[in-house]
């Protein structure tokens, strides 16, 4: 008679424990490779759309500072959503504009910095323009007004100033602006008149650098927090507007 090849209890009950152990890794294994991957893609999803709102909402601030800049308005306000990021005014960078070798802006001249951190990126409203900064790499966003071409150089400059610290939220914080001064500092019209904007202690230099290129100004030597520029032009204009934020809980 032959004998049966089939298991008996005891390796039955084994074969089913391994079976159960073999099952359950595989489970365990792929929970953990889907909640360290899934909620790794939807942190750098939040992180992405965060830096983002930064993004417009310094675009939209800007809006209203460009209405007060040319004369449209006195005071602007408005709800930025800050999502767990901080909002300050920084008044480190200076801005010197020297006409045919001769200083035509206040010195100091601290036109400041509207910003918006968020982790390692800060997005800040800097002299009419709109800067990015991820760790030590800038991009411009909104480019300030200052153009030079042979006919004329144009600089806007605007300073921004507060008696606020920084402050962080998760919620909406109101923000206004409004105008304290505006002041012609220099306009002359003549022949080959020799103009230099100096940015100094910024941020967002690399940004400035090439912004600055683009409007048509040499650049004469960049720093890690500075550019120095110059032209020639035919007619100069310069002026200042000076404005200040408030801003806190609705």
């Amino acid at each position: 008679m032959m004998r049966s090849l089939g298991l008996t209890g005891d390796e039955r009950a084994v074969s089913d424990v391994l079976a159960f152990i073999i099952v359950f890794s595989i489970i365990i294994t792929s929970v953990a490779l889907v909640y360290g991957t899934g909620f790794s893609s939807i942190r750098e999803v939040r992180d992405g759309e965060q830096k983002a709102n930064a993004e417009r909402a310094l675009e939209a601030v800007a809006l209203s500072m460009s209405d007060i800049v040319k004369g449209e308005a006195k005071r602007r306000g408005g709800s930025l959503n800050l999502g767990g990021g901080q909002l300050q005014v920084d008044e480190s960078t200076d801005i010197e504009v020297l006409v045919d070798g001769t200083e035509v802006t206040p010195d100091p001249n601290p036109v400041g910095s509207f910003e918006f951190y968020v982790d390692d990126t800060a997005v800040a409203y800097e002299s009419g323009g709109v800067f990015r900064r991820d760790g030590t790499a800038s991009v411009t966003v909104l480019q300030p007004t200052m153009t030079c071409t042979s006919e004329s150089a144009v600089v806007s400059l605007v300073a921004v100033t507060s008696s606020q610290g920084a402050i962080g939220s998760t919620d909406n914080v109101e923000v206004t602006m409004e105008e304290q001064s505006t002041e012609l500092l220099h306009a002359e019209t003549g022949s080959s008149i020799g103009v230099q904007v100096d940015v100094a202690d910024t941020e967002y230099a690399p940004a400035w650098e090439r912004t600055l290129d683009e409007q048509g100004w040499n650049i004469d030597s960049i720093g890690s927090n500075s550019v120095e520029t110059s032209c020639s032009t035919d007619r100069v204009v310069v002026r200042l507007v000076v404005i200040e934020m408030t801003y806190g809980s609705p």
